[in-house]
């Protein structure tokens, strides 16, 4: 009788660690501020947008980087505000004093660019570490190891 008790209760203790590891394993990002591309103005061949980033968390945004890339023509040519490389995709990272973002707080940095006459200017997705709006993001989940079922 002993050897059973034993058993179920090593079966109990391996289904709770199986039941930790499954809800560890769906985590929110380290971070889930909101992103958004806004044009602002446009004229036949270029505009002007903006990048938003929004601290929707209960935790401060410590440096930030994103990407976007134009499917069409629209191209960047210059900006404001962050530090941007790339000719499409590009990546923008932050300056020395809009590097923290506090919960319930945003920033914006300034894009001014070229598109073909008379087409419109595109609001691309922007992408990031910190950019999911809110979803949480799922991390892989270790496969567990079946448990030998107890025999009575």
């Amino acid at each position: 009788m002993t050897n059973k008790v034993n058993k179920q209760k090593q079966l109990l203790k391996h289904c709770a660690s199986l039941g930790v590891m499954l809800a560890a394993g769906y985590t929110s990002a380290s971070h889930a501020a909101i992103c958004e591309y806004i044009v602002n103005n446009e004229w036949n061949t270029g505009f002007v947008a903006n990048i938003r980033i929004t601290n929707d968390t209960g935790t401060t945004i410590n440096g930030w980087n994103v990407n976007w890339q134009y499917s069409g023509n629209n191209r960047r040519s210059s900006g404001w505000n962050a530090t941007v490389s790339g000719s499409n995709p590009y990546q923008a990272t932050n300056l020395s004093w809009n590097g923290n973002i506090a919960p319930g707080q945003s920033i914006e940095f300034g894009i001014q660019g070229t598109k073909s006459n008379g087409s419109s200017a595109e609001a691309p997705a922007v992408n990031g570490d910190v950019c999911n709006a809110g979803t949480p993001t799922p991390t892989p989940t270790p496969t567990p190891t079946p448990t030998p079922t107890p025999t009575p």
